[in-house]
């Protein structure tokens, strides 16, 4: 068993690795698999972008476990560590871990949206420095009629894409930067709150929102949710006890709402402002 970086030809392999670990842990907890159409597509942005914190686990010579970490700014993200059920408890987690902190060990700030499997909450939360935050998910298809107008929204384009970087330092460090322009190529939906705020929506709802308050915030997640489908299943992965904001417009949109993973922070505000991470991005 040996690590490596990770090279542009692993990354159907790390996707299956990536579907398999999350669907044990969805049926570990009673949910149904599903299908993560996307998981392709974003292990090879975080590959192009930050190459230097990618790494695979190997047995035999097929991929066992993988590790995706980004810079930016100053910020260092866990983007993704899945290890197949199968190669689970014998340490691959740990040495993919240790790889992909070093990564950012010179970044002042860091972020993690974990899963909420004890070992990778154990994990994450005994990090320098880290603090862990538990979250709740929302998930359903949302009631239009509980849901109040979004007021002062408008369509953004990559023209705000400085406005919202400058929002994202303000909570998190540091911005998304190229996250940003894989989110606009994915046809996820750019709302503005002038000077307050912004939030990508995709067909499952919120993918980020983020404010500097609570009502603008509020305001964003409406219009991602008056943006889905009729008959969407949406999901908000991450709302905890700072967001009673997200809270409330979750239940006007009669979402369920049950416990989630957790949110792990290391000097940011992105745990309690008026955020919502992206569960790959942060």
């Amino acid at each position: 068993m040996g690590t490596r970086e990770m090279r542009p030809g692993d990354v159907r392999a790390c996707a299956k690795v990536f579907a398999e670990s999350l669907n044990a842990s969805r049926r570990s907890r009673g949910l149904v698999p599903r299908a993560f159409v996307a998981a392709e597509d974003s292990i090879g942005h975080l590959l192009a972008t930050d190459p230097g914190g990618a790494f695979v686990a190997e047995e035999d010579g097929d991929v066992v476990g993988f590790a995706q970490a980004a810079r930016r700014e100053r910020l260092w993200v866990l983007g993704k560590l899945f290890v197949l059920p199968s190669a689970q408890e014998i340490g691959i987690g740990k040495r993919l871990l240790d790889l992909a902190v070093a990564y950012g060990s010179d970044l002042p700030a860091g972020c993690i949206c974990s899963t909420p499997d004890p070992r990778a909450l154990r994990s994450y939360g005994q990090l320098a420095g880290c603090e862990l935050h538990p979250m709740l998910t929302a998930t359903g298809v949302p009631r239009r009629e509980g849901i109040a107008d979004a007021t002062g929204i408008r369509a953004g384009t990559s023209a705000d894409l400085e406005f919202a970087a400058e929002v994202d330092r303000e909570i998190r460090q540091g911005t998304h930067g190229p996250d940003f322009e894989y989110l606009l190529e994915h046809d996820c939906t750019l709302f503005i709150v002038n000077a307050r705020g912004y939030a990508f929506a995709g067909e499952s709802g919120p993918q980020i929102v983020a404010a500097l308050d609570d009502e603008a915030a509020a305001d964003l997640l409406r219009a991602c949710l008056h943006s889905c489908k009729d008959g969407a299943d949406v999901q908000i992965p991450r709302i905890g006890g700072g967001h009673q904001w997200a809270l409330r417009v979750a239940l006007e949109a009669g979402l369920v709402i049950s416990p989630g993973g957790a949110l792990v922070i290391r000097n940011n505000r992105a745990a309690s402002a008026a955020y919502l991470p992206d569960n790959v991005f942060c």
